[in-house]
């Protein structure tokens, strides 16, 4: 076939048609034949679909870290404010009531005893330490950050005395950090958004 020349509007047509029946399971050749084209421009037209999706992909990984990064934000505020709240001062108020009699002056009988309510309240100002929680909810929220900004760097492991222990032991070991594994990520996960 000959080397036609396309402008841009034609190539950016011809872009959509490409991923339409790529991603429908065609193959080169009949996306070829159906758009009157070489396989190799069709294979030119995939490389550069390859690179926008890439962009793309990237584009919104970023936005939902973006995203994720704002919600942890907001949730360490909220974990500030509530620690604020729980180092101020607890007041209480108590309520007393009993029952008495008053004396009082009527006109036929003189002077009375009346029942009567009297009341009395007591105010109590308390000081707080804090709740810890709220510092473990901060906690959280910092680490929670620094995994989606990959803020930790890999662990390293020592095999140098690999040779000398048996399968099982190794076994054992293996099974033992990803429990310590399993559980430091449980308790980074709990009271989350």
């Amino acid at each position: 076939m000959a080397k036609a020349k396309f402008n841009k509007a034609q190539r950016e047509a011809h872009l959509v048609t490409v991923a339409d029946m790529y991603l429908a399971g065609r193959r080169q050749v009949d996306i070829a034949a159906a758009l009157g084209v070489d396989q190799s421009m069709v294979s030119r037209y995939l490389a550069t679909l390859q690179e926008r999706w890439q962009v793309a992909a990237n584009e919104r990984l970023e936005a939902r870290k973006a995203r994720e990064l704002a919600r942890l934000d907001r949730l360490e505020r909220e974990y500030w404010v509530g620690w604020t709240r729980s180092t101020q001062n607890a007041e209480t108020t108590v309520n007393r009531s009993k029952s008495t009699t008053v004396k009082a002056f009527t006109t036929e009988a003189g002077l009375i005893d009346v029942p009567a309510q009297e009341s009395e309240m007591t105010r109590t100002s308390r000081g707080q330490a804090g709740d810890p929680r709220f510092l473990d909810g901060v906690m959280r929220c910092i680490e929670m950050r620094l995994r989606v900004i990959g803020g930790f760097a890999p662990a390293k492991v020592d095999i140098s005395d690999l040779r000398e222990k048996s399968d099982s032991e190794l076994v054992n070991e293996f099974a033992e950090l990803v429990d310590a594994a399993r559980a430091r990520a449980g308790s980074g996960d709990s009271g989350g958004a």
